[in-house]
Formats: structure tokens, sequence, C-alpha cells
């Protein structure tokens, strides 16, 4: 090759190199006139500077300014302009015929379209939509995150950006949505669709855009010949489409969020109510240990996604949600109305209208009674315990605690309550067994100083019945009950034991020297002097064997307190009233008898003296 030639071919090389960079360098000074020239004189549209973007995002760049005053244009005026108004240079070259719309610019790693949707310019995703480039702009292509412009625009909010895009079938492709391949909404890396975004963000215009985009796709025929004939709905199936990981549908983020509009809309449209995500929760479960359920105790969802055929006896994984209540697992609906903190008993009448069963246990062998008694649901407890015919009241759970159990432990201070509690368990003939530990309810009543509990049962089943069971304790009765409680000075307890026919002036052993003591002997030597006092008052028997009777004797830690002496003493030196000797006459003929003071209300007796027997 001749040197002329040669230097020439360097001389053209050399100038199409140089091409990129003068193309680029006028769009950045927004030489229009200059880059016009260099387009209309055949130069690509296309080419990137070797540390830079393409000259399409070069241009958008420049004149983003100018795109964002716009903005505050009405809708039809930023529309009227991209049709009639003067060329820009970003028009020059989006509506050049060679120009690549879905070029991904190096740096940012997206496309133009993603770059509008993402400054939220309807004006340029407009422009990009009805480019005369030969190549038509792809809605699907994706970006590092693996969005695609529609992911974008449903993050973004903007209901007329996503309207604009849905217009192009490119914003659907062939997906598997964890049921089937069909035509859908595209993942992105986190693995969800558009769908699952709007029904995350609870944006209900968005998601009925979505979803009438799907309406008008056509139904797809299974050509098997077992199946010939039915037709699977591809807006089903992208109505339930699965996220990929955590395999949850659009029902199930919209109840975690406590959306309760788009749940209702994603029921009309015959969304599944009852499918399972990847730890095994339901619409129904993950709806009712939200925060939205938790604060307001709204009742009309999971009676609507009862209504449409969700399981009411589905249960929980580990309660990741509500682990500040309940750590188990296998918990169902009804467990989770009792724990609720709004005592919710509208829910659980729901629950139980729909078949859920009362009787159901977590991984713990708890049941929705057992959950109720503990977090003091009253409502629920009482509706549980006396309104539903099938409850069980024996069942135990792992640590061998039954129902009484929990009443025991949880309630100390509302006698009709426990009354109410105790007598729902005896009339349904529920067993008095507390645990394998702490054997029966009088024993968990006097361990845990429950004194309304020890009343409620006594009230059912009398003293005498009560000594008939075989209690942890072997040899202790309700009168080594009564002795006890006054040396531990728990007077609601000797009152109780009291009222229930338990004799005043009963002895028995509590000592290590096996010495028969009274009531009053014990609780003077535990300087129990309100106890004391109290059987003093009630007419107790005043003789003291095993009392050293001494004043505050330093060296004697026996001795009584100068009060306790003086009351003694008065009380040996005054004669009875003759109230109170009647009163202990007609108790000590009741005991003689065996008549328990809780059937004292069936003799001929006026009230105020039935009440003054019961030491009331």
């Amino acid at each position: 090759m001749s040197r002329p030639n040669l230097e020439k071919r360097r001389a053209e090389q050399s100038e199409r190199e140089f091409r990129p960079e003068a193309l680029c360098a006028a769009i950045k000074t927004g030489n229009y006139g200059l880059a016009k020239q260099f387009i209309d004189a055949g130069w690509d549209v296309n080419r990137c500077t070797l540390a830079g973007s393409p000259p399409l995002f070069l241009a958008l760049l420049k004149e983003l300014p100018v795109f964002h005053k716009k903005v505050n244009a009405s809708h039809a005026k930023q529309l009227d302009a991209v049709e009639t108004g003067s060329e820009s240079l970003f028009d020059l070259i989006v509506n050049h015929p060679n120009c690549d719309l879905n070029e991904v610019d190096p740096i940012t790693k997206q496309t133009a379209l993603h770059f509008s949707v993402s400054e939220q310019l309807e004006s340029l995703v407009v422009m990009l939509m009805k480019s005369k480039s030969s190549t038509p702009c792809d809605v699907g292509i994706k970006n590092r995150q693996g969005q695609t412009a529609l992911h974008l625009a449903v993050s973004k909010a903007n209901t007329s950006i996503v309207e604009v895009l849905l217009q192009n079938d490119s914003c659907l492709s062939d997906v598997f949505t964890g049921l089937q391949t069909c035509r859908g909404y595209p993942y992105n890396t986190d693995g969800w669709t558009a769908l699952h975004l709007a029904c995350k963000r609870g944006n209900l215009a968005i998601l009925r855009l979505l979803v009438e985009r799907l309406r008008n796709l056509p139904t797809q025929k299974n050509s098997s010949d077992e199946n010939s004939n039915r037709e699977n709905n591809v807006f089903t199936h992208n109505l339930n489409a699965l996220t990929r990981y955590t395999h949850e549908t659009c029902l199930h983020l919209a109840a975690i969020e406590g959306h309760i509009q788009i749940m209702n809309y994603l029921v009309e449209c015959q969304a599944d109510v009852d499918v399972k995500d990847a730890s095994g929760n339901t619409p129904l479960i993950l709806f009712l240990v939200s925060d939205y359920q938790w604060d307001r105790a709204d009742n009309s969802v999971p009676s609507m996604l009862l209504r449409h055929g969700a399981n009411p006896n589905t249960t929980t994984s580990f309660m990741v949600h509500r682990d500040d209540i309940c750590r188990s697992s296998k918990v169902t609906p009804l467990m989770l109305a009792a724990m609720h903190e709004q005592d919710n008993i509208e829910l659980a009448r729901v629950l139980i209208q729909h078949g859920a069963d009362v009787n159901m246990t977590d991984s713990n062998g708890n049941t929705a009674v057992y959950y109720a008694l503990c977090q003091k649901s009253a409502k629920v407890a009482s509706y549980l315990l006396r309104d539903c015919s099938h409850t069980d009241f024996n069942i135990e759970n792992i640590g061998r605690d039954s129902c009484v159990f929990y009443i025991a432990n949880n309630y100390h201070d509302d006698a009709d309550l426990m009354q109410q509690y105790v007598g729902a368990i005896f009339d349904r003939c529920g067993e008095l067994a507390v645990s394998r530990f702490v054997g029966t309810a009088l024993e968990k009543a006097f361990y845990l100083e429950n004194h309304l509990l020890m009343d409620a049962v006594l009230e059912r089943i009398g003293i005498y019945d009560a000594n008939s069971i075989r209690t942890y304790w072997d040899d202790w009765d309700v009168e080594d009950l009564l002795v006890r409680a006054a040396d531990s000075g728990f007077l609601p307890m000797v009152r109780i034991l009291l009222s229930h026919g338990v004799d005043i002036d009963t002895r028995v052993s509590v000592f290590v020297n096996y010495e028969l003591s009274s009531c009053l002997e014990v609780s003077l030597s535990a300087h129990k002097n309100l106890v004391a006092k109290y059987l003093i008052d009630n007419g107790c028997s005043l003789e003291l064997d095993s009392v050293t009777i001494a004043i505050d004797d330093s060296d004697n830690s026996d001795a009584i307190s100068k009060e306790v002496c003086a009351l003694l003493k008065e009380a040996s030196q005054t004669p009875r009233s003759l109230e109170l000797m009647c009163l202990c006459c007609l108790r000590k003929r009741l005991i003689a008898n065996k008549v328990p003071f809780s059937k004292v209300h069936l003799l001929p007796l006026p009230p105020q003296l039935q009440n003054s027997i019961r030491y009331r």
C-alpha cells in the first residue's frame, strides 16, 4: 500500500475514533447545532466515549434540570410539549432511527427508561415509549438489582408512569409463578413481582392497574387428555404467584402489613386464601399477628377470609412476629384470639362458628383456654370455659399442667371471676388436678397463697370431699392447711378455711416434736399477731399448751408481744357475748355433723346469721 493511501486510512481511523468524543463533547456543552451536524453526517448515536456514558444518557443528564422544571406543569401540557414542543438534544437522539433505547449505561448499569422512572419524569417515559427509533423500548430489561422499570414505578408509587408502562407488551414475560410457567410480571433479584410490591406497599390504585392488565391476557388450555377441558387461568396464577424465597403470595404480603383494602380486593379477585408460605403460615395467621390487627382488633378481615374458605385450624410456624407474647409453634388462630391484648372475644366467636377446634394444642401442649387464662383474657376465657360445649378442661401440656394451674397462677384479685372459672370446670366434669408436681387445686392455692382459688374450690366440693382427695403431701388435710396458714400469718387463707367449716380449735402436729398445736398457738409462736387477734375475736379456745407466756423476753424467741399478751388477758377476763357463744355453738354442731359451711344457705336461718356462721 502506498504511503499516501496509508496516511489517508490513518486519518479516517483517527476521525472515527474522534467522533464519539466530539459528539459527546457537543452534547455535554449543550451545542445542539454541532451535535445535529454530526448526527446528520451519519455519526454513531450509540457509541460512548472510553470513560463515559452513551450519547442518549449524556443528553438525558444534560437536560434533566429542564425536564424537572416541567414536572410542575399539568399532565396535558407535559404531553403536549413532548409531541409539539421544540426539539431538544434528547429529542434529537431518542428519535433517531438507529438509537438503541435499551442500551445500558456502563456507569449506572441502567437504561434510560430506568433512569427516567427513578426520576419520576413521566414526559421522558412517554418520549421513550413513543420514540421513532427502530429499536422499541423494552420495559422488561432489568437493572443491576434485577428490577424492571415497572418495579421502580411501583416502588415510587407513581400511578401515571405505571399506567404508561403497562401499555407496552414487554412489561410481561414468561415467568414461573411457583405453580406453572405463564405470561406474567417478571421477578426482581429479591424474588418479587410488581404485584408483590404493590401489595406490600398497600397501593390499591396501582394494584388495580396491574390486575386489570392481567385480565386481558388469554387463558391457556392444558393439552393433556384428562385435563383438556380445564382452562388454566393466567390471571389466577399471577395473582397467586409466590415470592422466590419466602413463597409468599400477594395476600400474604398484604396480611403482614394489615392492608385491609388490598386484602379485600385480592379476595374479590379470587386469590387463594389458604395457601401457606415457606414457613407454613397462611394469610389468616399473618394478619392475626400483624401490628395492625394487634393494635386495632379489626375482625372484618378474619371473618371475610373464613367465609371464603380459610382454614380456622391452621397452625403457625415459630411465632417470629409475636415472640413477645408466644414462643411456641403450631399456634392456631383461636390461640391468637385468646392471647390478644384486647381480649378479642368477637374473633374467638367467629372462629368457633367456622369450626375452630377449641382443644387443639400447640407445640408445648397448651390449648386456647390456657392462653386465655395465661394472658388474662377474661372474656375469651369465660367464653371458652362456659359457652363452648366441647372444651376439655383435663388436657395437660408437656409440663403436665391443666387449665386449673393457669387459674391458680394468674388470678389473685377477682373473686367473681374465680368463682365463674372454677364453677365452669366443675359443671363440665373437669378434674381438680393441677399438675404432677403440685397435685391438686387446693395445694396449688395454698402454695401460691391464692385464697380466692381455695374459696372457689371448697365452695364446690366442701372440706370433707377435699380431705378425701389424695394430696401431694400425703398426710395433709384442710385442718393442716389451716394451722399452717396461721403459722405463716396468711390471714385471708385462714378466713377462707374457717368460712368453709374447718374447726377454729383444731389441733395438728406441725413441729418436729409432734406436739399438737392449735391455730392460736402457732400464730403466737410465729408472732403473727393479726392472725392471733382474728382468732381470739372469733371465739377460739384460749387454752395454750405449747406457748411460753412471756413478755418481750429477748432470750426467748417464743415470747409473745405485750400487745398480744394484753389481748389474751382481756379476752380471758371478759365474758364472751351471747351472740359469739351462740355462733361458736352453731359452728361446733355443724362441724360435728359434717355439714360444710358452704351448705348453710340451705338451712332455714336468717341471711345475716348465715353470713356470721361463715365468718363474714
